[in-house]
């Protein structure tokens, strides 16, 4: 076991779910938890299966955790051709962008990996991706974000293509 894995989490009573994003080109798809009351955890298994494609919008998804103009993020690309796929973790104030970092061991196109996002009281938000890409090293990346409180909201995007969560699930991690 990874040391990243090693954390005790709980999910929280109904809140498991599979959701599968098929969004149409061009076509955005949006799902929201707004009570994180007892909640400082989220745990996916993604697959982004399917890439469409669209002159403005490249196939995508994102996870966002925020509070009053504010989010975390972890946004996942799919470059045109099938191959590894592009992530980045930002803090977005105002909707712009700062903070960006880029992940380097990513998952490739089709490949189920797990995605962990935790966050503290704080609003320190760190984003763990598994892969295979990372299996040499660790097994993981991670990359963290300083929201400067905690979030009071998850949100899940996606558009031009299809990305497929089984399971997705809010719970709590023992410090």
């Amino acid at each position: 076991m990874t040391p990243a894995a090693a954390q005790s989490f709980s999910a929280a009573p109904n809140a498991s779910f599979v959701l599968d994003f098929d969004s149409e080109d061009g076509n955005f798809s949006l799902w929201r938890a707004t009570d994180l009351t007892g909640i400082n955890a989220l745990r996916a298994r993604a697959t982004f299966v399917r890439k469409g494609q669209h002159r403005q919008w490249a196939p995508s998804f994102a996870i966002s955790v925020g509070s009053e103009g504010a989010d975390a993020s972890i946004s996942f690309t799919a470059a045109p051709r099938s191959g590894p796929l592009m992530v980045e973790a930002a803090l977005w104030r105002g909707g712009e962008p700062s903070a960006e970092e880029t992940f380097l061991l990513t998952p490739a196109f089709q490949e189920p990996f797990d995605i962990h996002v935790d966050w503290t009281e704080e609003g320190l938000v760190t984003f763990t991706v598994f892969s295979r890409a990372a299996q040499a090293v660790n097994g993981y990346e991670r990359r963290q974000v300083n929201l400067g409180q905690a979030p009071t909201t998850v949100r899940i995007t996606g558009s031009t293509g299809e990305v497929l969560f089984e399971p997705l699930q809010l719970g709590h991690v023992a410090r």
